[in-house]
């Protein structure tokens, strides 16, 4: 029985732990001062150019932290105060790309690179695990013969040359 894939599964085991552990300890705070400060970071300044609402200083900005606020403490969802942001200033105001159109492709020609590399990866293993291994022939290890008795042929008469 072979005993190669025993490594592979380790690994698997290995990366399967880490990304459980990974999932289970990045689980976002459902505090309201959590939510307030994530949906900050995912709304873009409606006045000022490559800021978040949470890094600006504008007046907007400071409107709508307060308003943020506001929503939380009014018990809605992350999903219904981005959408009223969205209402109110159109998809620019979002800072994430949506399911949908362009943010699909936003969101799926990475995953793609990572899987097509991937299958590269496997394609290129199993290419080169596939290469014939090379072996002597008779001919090889004749000729092999051949040259080491002309060498120690050579050396042992030049040896006797010079102990004389």
């Amino acid at each position: 029985m072979k005993r190669w894939w025993l490594p592979w599964l380790g690994l698997v085991v290995v990366v399967v732990v880490a990304v459980v552990a990974l999932a289970v300890r990045s689980r976002p705070s459902r505090s309201p001062q959590a939510r307030a400060v994530r949906l900050e970071r995912q709304l873009a300044c409606p006045v000022c150019t490559g800021e978040t609402v949470a890094d600006s200083d504008s007046s907007a900005s400071r409107a709508i932290r307060a308003d943020v606020e506001k929503r939380i403490a009014e018990g809605q969802s992350d999903a219904t105060i981005r959408a009223a942001y969205v209402a109110t200033y159109g998809d620019r105001i979002l800072l994430t790309p949506g399911n949908g159109g362009i943010g699909l492709v936003a969101w799926g020609v990475p995953i793609a690179a990572v899987v097509i590399a991937g299958a590269g990866v496997v394609i290129a293993l199993r290419r080169w695990s596939a290469t014939p291994r090379l072996s002597a022939t008779a001919d090889d290890a004749a000729l092999v013969a051949r040259e080491q008795e002309a060498r120690h042929g050579g050396e042992a008469g030049t040896s006797e040359a010079d102990g004389e």
